[in-house]
């Protein structure tokens, strides 16, 4: 189900899109200046009748290699207002937000380890197409809950948790299929479901999940609870609280699929 874009959201695009044509700018300008000064090399009057042509008054090879200085200094400009404008911790209202914020982010940046925290592992499949499509390579781990726990939330109403999981399940095969160097490792937990997490290499990405009694039925939800985004920050205590709920899952006792609760 899509929602609507958020007022962050759109900051955030807006701020993304500024950001990368202002990185074009200096990469062009450095082009330039090295046209200019083979076109110099080749032709030495060459600055000058130009510098005459754009109005400025005896331009030399100096004047360019100030250019290039300056230039220079812009581009760090440049990233230094990246940095800043990418907050290390960021809270979104709903864990869906935060995970197109982490999609973005691989998309943008590749990846090389990712470990996958989850209940169905249906709202993170766009994360895993963002890693298949621009790290295909990575080291990619998921935990999910086993198949029969799941279905004992939400009986009896529209909400079909083990045929999510089986629809997620599916689309991680056939990603794996279009593309043989994506693969992703799955193992299934039986404990209750608590914590979800994206974890990539020093960003993490962590939620939670509720349960509550509503009519004679457990419910859970979580994709629309909050969640918090660290980025670029090892050893943050919230990357170390979802790491070790990942590591004693993963290590624990296998559990199949569909095993019994």
């Amino acid at each position: 189900m899509k929602h609507p874009v958020t007022v962050s959201e759109g900051l955030h695009g807006l701020n993304r899109l500024i950001t990368t044509h202002i990185k074009l700018l200096p990469t062009i300008t450095i082009l330039v200046v090295v046209i200019l000064i083979a076109l110099h090399h080749l032709y030495p009057p060459f600055v000058e009748k130009l510098g005459e042509f754009v109005g400025l008054a005896k331009p030399s090879v100096a004047s360019v290699l100030t250019l290039i200085v300056c230039v220079t200094i812009l581009d760090r400009l440049v990233t230094m207002y990246a940095e800043l404008t990418t907050p290390r911790i960021s809270v979104f209202e709903y864990r869906e937000l935060a995970y197109r914020r982490v999609e973005d982010y691989i998309a943008e940046n590749g990846v090389r380890k990712v470990d996958l925290l989850q209940f169905s592992g249906y709202i993170s499949l766009p994360v895993l197409r963002a890693i298949a499509a621009k790290s295909p390579r990575a080291q990619v781990r998921m935990l999910l809950m086993n198949e029969a726990k799941t279905a004992c939330f939400d009986v009896n109403t529209n909400i079909d948790h083990p045929e999510r999981m089986s629809t997620a399940v599916g689309q991680i095969a056939e990603m794996e299929r279009d593309n043989p160097e994506f693969k992703v490792e799955i193992k299934f937990y039986d404990c209750p479901a608590s914590v979800s997490a994206v974890m990539f290499d020093d960003s993490t990405c962590v939620g939670w999940y509720h349960a509550f009694p509503e009519e004679n039925v457990v419910k859970m939800r979580g994709h629309r609870s909050p969640a918090i985004l660290v980025l670029k920050h090892k050893g943050h205590c919230l990357q170390e609280f979802a790491r070790k709920q990942f590591d004693n899952l993963w290590n624990a006792k296998p559990v199949s699929k569909g095993a019994n609760p």
